[in-house]
């Protein structure tokens, strides 16, 4: 659209009065009385201010057409579509993850049996060691220091430990635990991930003990949601194995070896506590029948909300699909309990689109930009959110490195906004032009963002689905690609 300017240069020469140089015809004329000199007056008595000159100014102003002719600004459209190789980063957590659980014997010794674990931990894992024995376990019970104690009692028939150690800047990679003069202690080990490094055991223990039944751990009340129960039985005297009890996951079972009268048993496992309050856990599987304690006690969660690791990069550019697939969504999820661990599992993700703004010219101005998705489903059946788009240059090849963390996201300047309460399916959606216009008038060659729920920058654990899909680039001709609506002036 051509916009006339000649009357706005009318209107300001005749309000303007004053030479102040500020408008175009006026520094002209100083121009041209700067090489000339004033113009000369009529004459004696002539009227002052007149100059016979004037003719002679109008003729040199007619070799400036610029000045004499106002410009004419042109307002222009454009539709500029994601690349091809637009795509989306899945992100997921546990809020616990078992690294490994080993079960191994310590034979009878005067000195410490090395057990080197079987998968190295890193910093911030709890190391939890539980043992049995036929007699009461006497001494520094592990070597290797660190280690705080749960329980660890002066008793017999049978001797228990538990004991756990949160791994720091240089993590060990075996234990070290004392032996028994003449007897073999039968141990446990497990080591967690996302464990609270502050007060990692939840609430005080529970013990029971019998004999000539199964080993029946009692109730135990968590203090904290997203706990990690953890269930024992030791064993006196038999090398035996058991089973988790109902509701259970994770069992591991160890004999301590040698004679069945100088031996004993182990066993373990855990159950995820996703709301706090008192579990009965059951039995455990049947096992000989001799005198057994058992422990019922938590592992409180690492505070605070989801910490997301990525865990997939995908292109989206293989025909008319969906940006993301039934398992990877525009927003956040909180997916089927985990069968291994039985614990909800939380699932981000994010998108990642890149735009060539070559066809905007350095002279033109951009005035608005709008960024449009095709929105094909909406399900907030947990909570509505935000989505919100930022610059981020992710170098035209995703990967699940450039994933962002919630304190990332933050740092990135809000371009434009989304709230899903507004959207409607099967149409395109727009977002707020926050910062966008600005971002397009830096006129870079290549425009690349990342598009991602504010709840997931705010790191807010999802109570269920709060996510969208949209459609992603994938031909020219496609009438639903995502795009960026933009209007610019400049000249004619």
């Amino acid at each position: 659209m051509a916009i006339d300017t000649t009357k706005i240069f009318q209107r300001a020469n005749r309000k303007r009065r004053r030479n102040d140089g500020s408008n175009p015809y006026q520094r002209a004329v100083a121009e041209f009385i700067k090489v000339n000199g004033p113009g000369k007056s009529e004459g004696k008595g002539g009227e002052r201010g007149k100059s016979k000159d004037k003719p002679r100014l109008r003729a040199r102003l007619s070799l400036f057409p610029s000045l004499m002719t106002p410009p004419v600004f042109v307002e222009r459209s454009y539709q500029i579509y994601a690349k091809s190789n637009d795509g989306f980063v899945t992100l997921r957590e546990k809020k616990f993850e078992l690294v490994a659980k080993d079960g191994f014997a310590v034979p009878a010794g005067t000195g410490g049996h090395v057990h080197t674990f079987s998968v190295a931990p890193i910093e911030g894992d709890l190391v939890l060691i539980m043992r049995a024995h036929n007699n009461s376990i006497t001494g520094a019970p592990i070597l290797t220091s660190g280690y705080s104690t749960i329980h660890y009692p002066a008793e017999s028939n049978p001797g228990v430990a538990l004991q756990w150690k949160i791994m720091g800047s240089t993590p060990d990679v075996s234990i070290n635990v004392d032996e028994h003069t003449t007897k073999n202690t039968a141990a446990v080990l497990y080591i967690w991930r996302h464990v609270d490094a502050s007060t990692p055991i939840d609430n005080t223990y529970n013990r029971t003990s019998s004999s000539g039944t199964a080993g029946n751990p009692p109730s135990h009340t968590t203090l904290t949601a997203l706990a990690m129960r953890m269930v024992t039985t030791h064993l006196n005297a038999d090398n035996s194995t058991s089973s988790a009890p109902a509701g259970f996951s994770n069992y591991k079972g160890q004999q301590a070896g040698g004679p069945a009268n100088l031996s004993a048993s182990m066993f373990v496992a855990s159950a995820f506590a996703e709301a706090a309050g008192a579990l009965d856990p059951g039995v455990f599987g049947t096992h000989s029948s001799d005198s057994w304690r058992a422990y019922h006690f938590a592992l409180r969660p690492i505070s605070g909300s989801p910490q997301y690791a990525a865990v997939a990069a995908a292109a989206a550019n293989s025909g008319d699909v969906d940006i993301f697939s039934t398992t990877a969504v525009l927003g956040q999820q909180k997916l089927e309990v985990d069968t291994a661990n039985l614990q909800p599992e939380w699932q981000a993700s994010q998108a990642f689109m890149e735009f060539d703004m070559s066809v905007i010219s350095a002279g033109e101005t951009v005035t608005s930009a709008v960024l449009k998705l095709f929105v094909d489903t909406n399900s907030n059946g947990g909570a509505d959110h935000v989505s919100e788009v930022r610059p981020f240059d992710w170098g035209g090849t995703l990967d699940v490195a450039d994933a962002r963390s919630d304190a990332e996201l933050a740092a990135l300047t809000l371009l434009g906004t989304l709230a899903t309460s507004g959207i409607t399916t099967g149409q395109y959606n727009d977002y707020s032009d926050v910062a966008m216009k600005d971002e397009c008038d830096k006129k870079s060659a290549t425009m690349r963002i990342v598009i991602a729920s504010d709840r997931n920058r705010l790191a807010t654990a999802p109570t269920a689905d709060e996510f969208f899909t949209a459609f992603t680039q994938a031909a020219a001709s496609d009438p639903m690609d995502p795009y960026i609506e933009i209007t610019t002036l400049g000249l004619e």
